[in-house]
C-alpha cells in the first residue's frame, strides 16, 4: 500500500508533465510560448504556495498541540495542587506519532516538488527561447 501511494503521485505528475509539454508544443508563435510560460509559471507558483502554506500548517499544529499540552499541565498542576505527576510521557508519544505521520506524507510531497521543479525548467527554458 506503502508503494502503491509513491507510484499514483508519480503517475498523476507525469500526466501534468505530459499536458505541461503538450501544452508547449502546441504554441505556435513565440508570443504564445511566453504567454503560456508565464501562466504555467503562475500555476507553479499557485501549487508552490499550497505545498508550503500545507507544510507550515501541519508543523504550526503539532507545535501548538504540544505547547497547549504543556500549558494545561501547568494550569492543573496549580489549580488542582497534585502532587502526582501528569502523564507527559503520553503527550510526548502522541506528538511523536503525529510527526511519524506527517514524515510519511513528506515522500509524496517531495515527489511533487521535484516534478514542479522539473515543469519550471521547461516553462522557463521555453519562456527564454520565445525571447
Amino acid at each position: 500500500m506503502k508503494y502503491l501511494k509513491y507510484t499514483w503521485t508519480i503517475i498523476v505528475n507525469l500526466i501534468t508533465l505530459g499536458f505541461a509539454i503538450a501544452i508547449f508544443d502546441s504554441a505556435s508563435s513565440s508570443s504564445e510560448t511566453i504567454i503560456l510560460s508565464l501562466l504555467v509559471l503562475i500555476y507553479l507558483s499557485i501549487q508552490t504556495g499550497f505545498i508550503v502554506w500545507g507544510h507550515d500548517t501541519q508543523q504550526t499544529n503539532l507545535a501548538l498541540d504540544y505547547e497547549f499540552k504543556r500549558i494545561r499541565k501547568i494550569i492543573t498542576e496549580e489549580v488542582l495542587k497534585k502532587e502526582e505527576e501528569p502523564d507527559e510521557a503520553e503527550a510526548i508519544k502522541k506528538l511523536e506519532e503525529a510527526q511519524k505521520k506527517f514524515n510519511k506524507k513528506f515522500g509524496q510531497t517531495f515527489i511533487n516538488i521535484i516534478f514542479l521543479g522539473i515543469i519550471y525548467l521547461i516553462a522557463i527554458g521555453n519562456l527564454i527561447s520565445a525571447l
